[in-house]
């Protein structure tokens, strides 16, 4: 198994943490909407955890607006029949 290492932190201006994964919870969020799109499901949830949000960029209340808008604009459930 492969770790980061503990100067790779360095390059981060925000004290993202080491651990971070590029986008993971947005690959989550596209994987869920594809499929939601696929069984007609009309909301998808998203369960993460306050106490997770020490620096990692896709664990903010910002991102949900974005991530809405995102959906609306990259399904066809979003741009033709108009559905949220």
């Amino acid at each position: 198994m492969l770790f980061p290492k503990v100067e790779a932190q360095n390059k981060w201006e925000k004290n993202i943490p080491v651990t971070y994964v590029p986008a993971r919870n947005t690959i989550f969020l596209s994987y869920a909407l594809a499929w939601a799109e696929v069984v007609g499901a009309n909301d998808i949830l998203l369960d993460v955890n306050a106490l997770d949000y020490s620096g990692y960029p896709t664990v903010v209340r910002s991102i949900l607006p974005l991530t809405k808008r995102s959906a609306n604009l990259a399904t066809e459930a979003g741009v033709t029949a108009g559905r949220n």
